[in-house]
């Protein structure tokens, strides 16, 4: 956790995000549209890898990013919520 929003995204539903946290950065893709779709075809889609040169720059390591954006979604709360 780097920021107090994401240290209460862990814990609770929260839709706080810190500009300019990486982690925060992460766990918005973690709720986007565009992870899930990736990540019920088990690969990085058109869309989600659209998403993730958005949030971290054209040419990005995108298996990189995508494995931050994973982490994220495995400490977020509201991820946590749906799978019980």
């Amino acid at each position: 956790m780097t920021c107090p929003a994401c240290t209460t995204a862990a814990q609770q539903v929260s839709a706080m995000f810190v500009n300019g946290c990486p982690c925060c950065m992460a766990r918005s893709a973690a709720r986007s549209p565009q992870y899930r779709e990736a990540r019920d075809a088990g690969r990085i889609t058109h869309g989600y890898r659209l998403l993730l040169e958005g949030y971290y720059g054209a040419g990005c390591d995108l298996a990189q990013a995508h494995e931050r954006v994973k982490a994220a979604a495995a400490v977020d709360f509201e991820a946590k919520e749906r799978a019980e």
